[in-house]
């Protein structure tokens, strides 16, 4: 009787730390996306798997502001002070686009017929894909590397902006450069 006691609290207090741990992971499932919009101090993860989700996984997330119009998401920690932590899954994407302090990062090997791919504001974007046509573009003090391969790629960048391309081939690039002044004056 006594060693049932003991098996069944042990049990209790297994099942009671197994849900605590998980009370952290928050799971929404969301329609196909194909265009990644994420801003201010926010890390993402994307992963390609045949259904689409998003993944919050700590408590700086609730703080996030992630908004889904028809097929984007966009994913806003502009006032956060800590880092949130979100991995989203996604079927196929077309676009990501980051400003801010925000750091995109796909994990494992990503094949899409066309990506775009906008990095602006000390963003940092690290993609590894098998990509038919890529088009980059990277502005004030942006940061990209690119893994894998294109068949054509379009590069724009400033000279505040840096590219890393060392694991990363294309049978056809085209390079632009944008000059920092006339980019500011276009936009004020």
């Amino acid at each position: 009787m006594k060693t049932l006691i003991k098996s069944l609290f042990a049990t209790g207090l297994f099942a009671l730390v197994m849900l605590t741990s998980v009370a952290y992971a928050n799971v929404a499932d969301i329609s196909s996306i194909q265009k990644i919009i994420v801003t201010g101090n926010v890390q993402v993860t994307i992963v390609q798997a045949p259904k689409s989700k998003i993944l919050y996984e700590n408590e700086n997330d609730v703080n996030v502001l992630v908004k889904k119009t028809t097929n984007s998401l966009t994913i806003d920690g502009s006032n956060l002070i800590n880092t949130a932590e979100i991995t989203i899954y996604v079927d196929n994407i077309y676009r990501i686009e980051a400003s801010g302090n925000a750091i995109v990062q796909t994990k494992g090997a990503f094949n899409v017929k066309n990506l775009q791919i906008f990095v602006k504001d000390r963003a940092k974007v690290d993609v590894n894909a098998q990509i038919e046509s890529l088009y980059t573009t990277i502005k004030n003090g942006a940061e990209l590397k690119l893994q894998g391969h294109a068949n054509s790629h379009v590069l724009t960048m400033d000279k505040l902006s840096k590219i890393t391309l060392e694991n990363f081939s294309a049978i056809k690039t085209e390079k632009n450069n944008t000059d920092v002044t006339a980019y500011a004056a276009i936009r004020k």
